[in-house]
């Protein structure tokens, strides 16, 4: 492959660029340009003699195949990015709204906070976040510790399930921790809470009763 000027990085730059935002697209449309101008001039000169060598070398028949190619791979390129323009507009719009969802572990919510400063820096709508499958107990009054000093006097079965539940309201705890990370990060964005489930989502009435836990 020649190490001479090509066309491929101008297509390259233009596709890059329109996943950006208009300050840069602009700033990377001037940029395409100069390297255009910079194109011509360099081949400018030798143009005449290259041309005629090409020609003769590879043929006429093949060299208009390759600029069709070219021309088409442009237009195909262009239209790419007018979509993705279009559809970036779309993704900024009031009516468009963008939910996350999250486990309430450490990693889960780090995420979920990341793509929360993504959305805000693109300006794109953000409705809120789920918490999923939070923990819940039965006996909220029972801390773990005293559960876990509870059972240490008794004999099962109620000293096991003194220490099931300290292990619940642990980990209760710490999902509320994260929840409460999040909202000190993102006090504007709403949280909702849904809670573990027996089992499996897999028919409308688990998802009423997600749903109806949400509202």
């Amino acid at each position: 492959m020649s190490n001479g000027p090509s066309r491929w990085p101008v297509c390259e730059v233009v596709v890059s660029a329109g996943r950006r935002t208009g300050t840069r697209r602009r700033r990377s449309d001037s940029a395409v340009e100069t390297t255009r101008v910079a194109l011509i001039k360099s081949w400018s000169p030798l143009h005449p003699f290259v041309g005629r060598a090409v020609t003769k070398v590879l043929g006429t028949q093949l060299l208009a195949d390759l600029s069709g190619f070219v021309a088409a791979l442009d237009s195909m390129f262009g239209g790419f990015r007018a979509r993705a323009e279009q559809t970036y507009r779309v993704l900024q719009d009031r009516e468009t709204a963008f939910l996350l969802v999250a486990a309430p572990e450490p990693d889960a919510v780090r995420e979920a906070a990341y793509f929360a400063e993504r959305l805000a820096v693109d300006d794109m709508p953000l409705a809120g976040l789920v918490l999923n499958r939070m923990t819940t107990v039965s006996a909220p009054a029972i801390d773990a510790a005293s559960a876990r000093a509870a059972a240490a006097e008794l004999d099962p079965p109620v000293s096991d399930l003194l220490l099931v539940h300290a292990d619940l309201a642990e980990q209760a705890e710490r999902q509320a921790v994260e929840a409460a990370r999040f909202q000190r990060e993102h006090p504007t964005v709403p949280i909702a809470m849904a809670a573990a489930q027996a089992a499996d989502i897999h028919d409308l009435d688990g998802l009423r009763r997600i749903g109806d836990e949400l509202c």
